[in-house]
């Protein structure tokens, strides 16, 4: 009976409306207490965030080209799954 009560309390804690409430209280938190702040950022940092953004996109493609037969041939399972 224990066990059971257990998975009762825990599907009932965890499902999607309490989920997104939380994310939804979370942004407006975040958010809502922002203050302006009055920084500014060198052309150095607006370069080395462009190297970041560049350097990711890389490293995301060549993952991409790594793992290409495998992502390959879970879309074509899915894909004759659906036919």
């Amino acid at each position: 009976m224990h066990v059971a009560l257990q998975r009762d309390l825990a599907s009932t804690m965890i499902n999607s409306k309490t989920c997104k409430r939380t994310a939804v209280y979370t942004l407006i938190f975040y958010f809502g207490l922002a203050r302006p702040t009055y920084a500014y950022i060198d052309p150095g940092s607006g370069s080395y965030f462009l190297q970041l953004l560049i350097a990711g996109l890389l490293a995301g493609l060549y993952t991409l080209k790594i793992y290409w037969a495998k992502v390959r041939s879970f879309l074509g399972r899915i894909l004759k799954w659906r036919d």
